[in-house]
């Protein structure tokens, strides 16, 4: 590798059915522990301990802060200020915490639109609610990286904006996007990939070399595989990678 060459963290969304932890991690470097799938505090305690040094973990947040539990819910989703998000908040920062994750991923719904009250729902939490929950849940002053990725009505331009002055990573697909709407004030980044096409197909050599060369716009950067070969394509990208 030369001084120009990125600080990438390469992994998956979850961990690949029926993987071994160990052998997961002789292979990459990254993780997203995913809410659906989240293990306990004890085992994310042992995955660190299990863990080589330079592990970068990820945590998705807890469902409830971003997602209602039903078209009907006044108390859960969309960043509101109820005592139910802010349990889900205080839960995602132990798990985080146990983990020493890098950073939290939240990923909106279609129905949290960049309306005028989600946007100052949004910049409440990022800017007060969760630094706060964070430091006194864990009893430290460092923070992890805060990503988001919107769905629904969101443009990218808009969305990337909103998240740059919030100060979080802005999630998006290096794979499927011509332009990379990075932070000029921060030169780390956030990608994710499903897959090339309506039928995420998995990405080939050439794909995966044309991440890399576009990844050196940035000095340390995430990326993650969420698609059904997810583990495949990132192990590619991997040795690529450190055969730069």
């Amino acid at each position: 590798m030369t001084n120009s060459t990125p600080l990438l963290h390469i992994g998956c969304s979850g961990l690949p059915p029926r993987m071994s932890l160990p052998h997961y991690f002789s292979q990459l470097s990254t993780v997203e522990v995913s809410w659906h799938k989240q293990p306990s505090a004890k085992t994310l305690r042992r995955w660190k301990q299990e863990a080589p040094e330079n592990t970068s973990f990820v945590v998705h947040a807890q469902h409830t802060i971003t997602y209602p539990e039903s078209s009907q819910s006044l108390d859960s989703g969309h960043f509101l200020n109820t005592d139910k998000v802010r349990d889900a908040a205080k839960q995602t920062c132990t798990l985080a915490h146990s983990l020493s994750a890098d950073a939290i991923f939240f990923k909106t719904p279609a129905s949290f639109s960049p309306s005028m009250p989600h946007r100052d729902a949004m910049n409440r939490f990022f800017t007060d609610t969760l630094p706060v929950l964070y430091k006194q849940t864990n009893n430290t002053e460092d923070l992890p990286h805060f990503v988001w990725e919107p769905d629904g009505l969101w443009d990218r331009q808009t969305a990337a904006t909103f998240a740059h002055r919030l100060g979080l990573l802005y999630a998006q697909d290096i794979l499927t996007h011509e332009d990379l709407l990075l932070d000029p004030s921060n030169d780390t980044a956030y990608f994710r990939s499903s897959g090339l096409g309506i039928h995420r197909k998995h990405p080939q050599n050439n794909d995966l070399l044309y991440m890399l060369e576009r990844l050196t716009a940035v000095s340390k950067a995430w990326v993650i595989f969420g698609n059904d070969t997810k583990f495949r394509a990132a192990r590619k990208l991997q040795s690529l990678y450190n055969a730069m």
